[in-house]
């Protein structure tokens, strides 16, 4: 069980957890505060009852009348919570805030987000690549490379 707020602040100081994996980068403060400054209805958490942080995300919406369009710029989950589908959940909320912003109209969500691109990096993975950590990026090696 999980409550999605908004992002605030002060989540920054317990974000800790969330962001202790291999896979997940830590930001400047700034970076975080220009997100909120700028798009605060695109950055919202989800809390487990405790007030412990389960996981984040920061969007963005950028463009003018046909080429309005939006980003996950950062999406992360508690490694303990990754089986409990909140990267959905948070996803399916900037899906909302988007469609929203357009009216309702205008391209499909799949466009907006690449669900199919979420779903093709899945494939791409599971026949012989790999996801790993170099130079503080996030790269996609195949399995001879990383062995």
């Amino acid at each position: 069980m999980s409550v999605l707020r908004p992002f605030v602040t002060s989540d920054m100081f317990t974000f800790s957890n969330v962001n202790l994996d291999l896979f997940t980068t830590t930001y400047s403060p700034s970076y975080y505060l220009n997100y909120l400054a700028r798009w605060p209805d695109l950055c919202c958490a989800t809390v487990a009852p405790n007030g412990r942080m389960m996981g984040y995300i920061c969007g963005k919406a950028e463009g003018l009348s046909h080429s309005f369009h939006g980003h996950i710029t950062i999406l992360t989950v508690s490694p303990p919570c990754r089986l409990l589908r909140l990267a959905s959940t948070l996803i399916a909320h900037l899906k909302a805030y988007y469609k929203n912003l357009r009216g309702g109209r205008g391209r499909h969500e799949e466009d907006v987000f690449g669900e199919s691109c979420f779903d093709e990096l899945v494939m791409f993975l599971r026949s012989g690549w790999r996801s790993v950590r170099a130079n503080g990026r996030d790269v996609l090696v195949s399995r001879e490379e990383v062995s």
